[in-house]
C-alpha cells in the first residue's frame, strides 16, 4: 500500500508540474499585456480623479492629461472606451464625454496631472476644476451660497470598489447648521451623486460646506450655477480642499466698475484663526490694517470683500492677486469666487488658492473654445523672476514665442499675459517655468457659454 501511495503522489506531482509548466506558457502573452498596469505603485497613487457633471441638461466634459514629472508615459482611462495610449513630455491627450461620467486617468510609468472642463446649456455656462490627485475622508469648500438665485450641487465620486458613506454639513458666519438629510448618504462603489445642496439648506447668501465620510473615501466637487436676476449669471466650478492649509495664494482677481472679488475663509478647527491677507495690485501690495490679523472663529466661515480694501475707485476695472497667511498655526480653507458684468466680459468662476509655490506648473485648458485667453503668474517671494511659457498641443507640436519667453516679474508682483494669439480658441496646455519659485492660474472667457472661468495651475517637476 505504502508503493501505490508513493507512485500515485509521485503521479500527481508530474501533472502538477506539468500543469504548471503548460500555464506559464498559455499565459505568458497575457502577462506580456498586464504587466504595465502591474507595475510601479499602485492603482490609486498612479491615477487621478476627475470630475463628472450634472443636471438634466445636455453637458460635455472635456479632460485634459499632461506627464507630472517632464517624462514620457502612457496613460488609459477607466471609461473603457479609450485604448491605452502613448503621451509624450511635451504635449497633451484629451478625452471628451457626453455621458458626463467622472472619469479615472491612469498613468502607467510616470505620474500625471489633469484638469476636466464642463460645458452645458439652459442655462448656458462652463467652468473648470482640476482632477484630484488622492481621494479622502474629509473636503472643504469655503464658499458658496443657498440663496434662491443660485443652485448649489456638490457632485461626490466614490473610485473604489466598496461602497462609501458620507455626511455633509453646512457652516455659516454664525456657526454649523445641523441637517439630518445629508447624513450618511450612500455613494455606490464605482459610481458618484450628486447632492442639490440648496435644496436641502435654508436659504443663505454665504454658506461653506464640509463633506465627511462615515465610511471609505471620496472625491468632492463644488457646482453653483447663478441664474437669478439679482446675480451676475454663470457656473462656477471647482475641486473641494481636503484639509485646511497654512497658506493660500491666488494669482488672478478682479475689483472695479462689473466686478466682484471675495475671499470666503472656512475655519473647520476647534480653535479661533487669525490670518494676514495681502493684497497686490498692478501698482503696489497693500496690507489693510483690518486685514493683517482677520479672525475667523472655529467652525465658522468669513467672506472679504476684496474691492473694499484696494482704495481704487469704483469705475477702475483692475486685477487684484491675494495671499492668505495663517498667523497663530490654525489652518483655515481659502476659496476666490470673482463674477465679472462689463461690456467684453460675463459670468462667474470660483477656485481654491494653491497651497504651495514650484518653479514648474502645468495648466490645463480653462474653457473648451476660449475667445479669451490668459496666464497669471504671482512671484510671491523676495527676489525678482524669470518666468518661460510654453504652450502644448495635442498632436505634440511645442510652441515656444519668442514674446512669451524671459518674461519679467518683480518680486511680490504678479503679470497677466495673454495668449489667445496662440492658442487660437482651442484646447492646449500651458507650461510655465521659472527660476524662482512662483504661483501660475489661468482665466478664459467662452463667448458661446457667456462665461469666464479660472483654473489653477498644478505643480510639476520638470527634467533637467
Amino acid at each position: 500500500m505504502t508503493g501505490r501511495r508513493e507512485l500515485v503522489f509521485l503521479v500527481f506531482v508530474v501533472v502538477i508540474l506539468l500543469g504548471g509548466i503548460a500555464f506559464d506558457v498559455m499565459s505568458s502573452d497575457v502577462a506580456e499585456q498586464t504587466s504595465i498596469a502591474a507595475e510601479g505603485e499602485r492603482f490609486e497613487s498612479r491615477a487621478v480623479f476627475c470630475p463628472p457633471a450634472s443636471g438634466k441638461a445636455k453637458a460635455n466634459t472635456y479632460f485634459t492629461v499632461a506627464s507630472g514629472t517632464g517624462e514620457d508615459t502612457v496613460v488609459g482611462t477607466s471609461s473603457g472606451v479609450d485604448e491605452p495610449a502613448d503621451l509624450a513630455a511635451d504635449q497633451i491627450q484629451s478625452f471628451h464625454s457626453e455621458r458626463s461620467d467622472a472619469l479615472d486617468i491612469v498613468g502607467f510609468g510616470s505620474t500625471v496631472v489633469a484638469s476636466g472642463i464642463s460645458a452645458r446649456r439652459d442655462p448656458s455656462g462652463a467652468g473648470a476644476a482640476q482632477c484630484a490627485s488622492e481621494a479622502s475622508e474629509r473636503w472643504y469648500f469655503a464658499a458658496g451660497s443657498s440663496s434662491i438665485d443660485v443652485t448649489e450641487k456638490i457632485l461626490i465620486y466614490n473610485p473604489f470598489p466598496d461602497e462609501a458613506v458620507v455626511s455633509l454639513g453646512a457652516i455659516t458666519p454664525r456657526g454649523e447648521l445641523s441637517r439630518t438629510a445629508l447624513r450618511d448618504l450612500a455613494v455606490p462603489a464605482k459610481e458618484w451623486r450628486t447632492i442639490v445642496f440648496s435644496d436641502v439648506v435654508q436659504v443663505k447668501n454665504t454658506i461653506a460646506v464640509e463633506v465627511e465620510t462615515r465610511r471609505g473615501r471620496v472625491v468632492a466637487w463644488r457646482e453653483t450655477t447663478a441664474f437669478g436676476k439679482r446675480v451676475t449669471k454663470g457656473i462656477e466650478f471647482d475641486l473641494g480642499a481636503p484639509a485646511p492649509e497654512m497658506q493660500w495664494y491666488f494669482p488672478d482677481g478682479a475689483v472695479g466698475e462689473g466686478a466682484e472679488e471675495t475671499i470666503s475663509l472656512l475655519n473647520p478647527g476647534e480653535q479661533e484663526a487669525v490670518v494676514s491677507v495681502i493684497l497686490a495690485t498692478p501698482e503696489e501690495t497693500l496690507t489693510p490694517p483690518d486685514l493683517v490679523e482677520f479672525v475667523v472663529p472655529p467652525r465658522t466661515q468669513r467672506v472679504i470683500s476684496v474691492g473694499d480694501y484696494t482704495g481704487k475707485k469704483k469705475s477702475e476695472l483692475m486685477s487684484v492677486s491675494v495671499i492668505v497667511t495663517s498667523l497663530n498655526g490654525q489652518p483655515v480653507i481659502a476659496e476666490r469666487v470673482v463674477s465679472l458684468d462689463t461690456e467684453d466680459l460675463s459670468g462667474r468662476s470660483s477656485e481654491l488658492g494653491a497651497t504651495e509655490t514650484s518653479p514648474a506648473w502645468f495648466l490645463g485648458p480653462a474653457a473648451r473654445a476660449p475667445s479669451a485667453d490668459a496666464v497669471v503668474v504671482m512671484a510671491p517671494g523676495s527676489e525678482d523672476v524669470t518666468v518661460d511659457l510654453t504652450i502644448l498641443s495635442e498632436n505634440g507640436s511645442l510652441l515656444a514665442p519668442a514674446e512669451l519667453q524671459g518674461l519679467q516679474i518683480t518680486a511680490g508682483s504678479r503679470i497677466k499675459v495673454a495668449i489667445g494669439e496662440w492658442t487660437r480658441g482651442e484646447m492646449m496646455g500651458v507650461i510655465v517655468s521659472s527660476d524662482q519659485d512662483v504661483v501660475a492660474e489661468r482665466f478664459s472667457y467662452s463667448e458661446g457659454a457667456a462665461d469666464i472661468s479660472a483654473l489653477m495651475g498644478q505643480p510639476i517637476k520638470m527634467l533637467p
